[in-house]
Formats: structure tokens, C-alpha cells, sequence
């Protein structure tokens, strides 16, 4: 157990905050290839600006979302000058860069495989997992005890869909089931383990037990395969937050 301990505490203590940004570059990167994805190109050439904000409301869409949660200022969280200009960054290498050069290297194929894709996605992953946990500690010292962190960190994971209802396309556009799926896991085993044992196992074990599983679950589904271990309480879970959705269609 020791030896867990100590690689843990050096992989959270050490090895996320030496790659912070690299993560957060990734996960800016995902999002934003997101947003492009979300109307064909002509409309984006044709709105430079609102396609412009998109981006940014994608990129910041989650903690956007989380802050109305909470009653915190959403313009705080995109407010920041170097989210705003890495986002435009990303923005113009994405759909304007000539002759689709950027494109053209996140899709370099190497077998049956897209490593730079792949890349992009676990790294991407890892930092909604480090949200997941920031999001639940910040609100179990807001709300001591309080299982509301989970669904907090749901959504700080990116699993808008939980709150879709609420929010609406928005939240379905930022989001998808495989990353709600993940970050409602991610919440349960770390809000879980904070609120019923905080002192049997270290947040530091949890979080890097966490980051491991995921990624591991990330890369698999980048090759098509998924493990359905958690499909029935998921399906359980997704059925109560879309009653509202199936009650309106009912009477429609």
C-alpha cells in the first residue's frame, strides 16, 4: 500500500501539474474541433465571428454550465486572455491554416491507427478527470458531505447530458454519452470516496486510480471496443435525467 501511496502522490503531485497545460491544450484542441463539427465550413467562413465565439463557449461550455449551477459569474471562466487567445489559435489552424495542414497532421494514419488523434483524446480525457476531482473538492468545502458534488462533477467532466434537460442543445452539443458516461463514474468514485472514507484512502490514490481507468476506457473505445461493466446503472441513471425529454414527446 505504500508503494501505491507513493507513486500516486508523485503522479499527482509531480506528473499532472508538470503537464497542465499540455492537458489543457488538448482538451482546448478537442473542443474546438467540436465547435467546427457542429456546422459545415461555409457557415463558419460566413460567421467569423460567432464561429469564433462558438468555439469559445465550447471550449469554456462546461464551466459555463457548472457556474449558473453554482450562482458563480460565467464570463469569469472566459474572461482569461490566454484561454481566448489559444482558443483563437486553435480556431484559425483548425479551419483556416492553408491547404488544411493541421488537419492533415492530427490524421496521419499509421496502420489502422491515428496516433495523434489518439493522443489528443486520452490527454483530453486525463484533464476532465483532474476537473471531475477539482470541481468535487471545491464543492464538498462549499457543501460539506453533500452528494450534489457528484453531479458537480459530472459536469465539470463535460457530462453535460445529465443537465440537458435544463440546458438543453447546448449541453448536448458540448457533451456526448461516452464522455457523461465517464465523467459520472469519475464523479461517483471520487465524490463516493471523499464523503464516506476521506481518511481510508488518500485523494491522491483515488485521483490516479481514476485517471488510469479512464484513459484506459478512452483508448479502448478509440479502437472500438468498450467494456460494459457499468452499462446497467448508467442506463438507469440516463433514464431518469431524459424523463422530461419523453414525457414532452408523449405528448407531443
Amino acid at each position: 500500500m505504500d508503494v501505491v501511496e507513493k507513486l500516486s502522490g508523485r503522479f499527482c503531485n509531480e506528473l499532472l501539474p508538470s503537464i497542465k497545460w499540455q492537458l489543457e491544450l488538448a482538451y482546448i484542441i478537442s473542443m474546438v474541433m467540436l465547435a467546427v463539427k457542429s456546422a459545415d465550413k461555409a457557415w463558419h467562413k460566413n460567421n467569423l465571428f460567432y464561429s469564433y465565439l462558438k468555439a469559445v463557449f465550447f471550449v469554456r461550455g462546461a464551466d459555463i454550465i457548472l457556474a449558473i449551477c453554482t450562482g458563480d459569474s460565467p464570463i469569469e471562466h472566459i474572461a482569461d486572455n490566454k484561454t481566448l487567445c489559444t482558443t483563437a489559435l486553435i480556431w484559425w489552424l483548425v479551419l483556416f491554416v492553408p491547404f488544411d495542414i493541421f488537419n492533415k497532421i492530427l490524421n496521419i494514419e499509421v496502420g489502422d491507427m491515428k496516433p495523434l488523434l489518439i493522443l489528443l483524446e486520452v490527454m483530453a480525457c486525463a484533464r476532465r478527470v483532474v476537473a471531475v476531482d477539482a470541481a468535487i473538492s471545491t464543492s464538498l468545502k462549499r457543501f460539506p458531505k453533500s452528494y450534489i458534488s457528484i453531479l458537480i462533477g459530472t459536469i465539470a467532466g463535460n457530462g453535460g447530458l445529465v443537465v440537458s434537460s435544463v440546458f438543453g442543445d447546448f449541453s448536448k452539443q458540448i457533451s456526448s454519452p461516452g464522455s457523461t458516461r465517464l465523467a459520472f463514474f469519475t464523479a461517483c468514485a471520487i465524490g463516493l470516496t471523499k464523503i464516506l472514507c476521506p481518511n481510508a484512502i488518500s485523494s491522491c490514490v483515488v485521483l490516479a486510480c481514476c485517471c488510469v481507468f479512464v484513459v484506459t476506457l478512452q483508448i479502448l473505445e478509440c479502437f472500438d471496443h468498450r467494456l460494459e461493466v457499468f452499462e446497467p446503472l448508467y442506463d438507469i441513471i440516463k433514464k431518469v435525467v431524459v424523463t422530461c425529454d419523453l414525457v414532452k414527446s408523449k405528448n407531443d
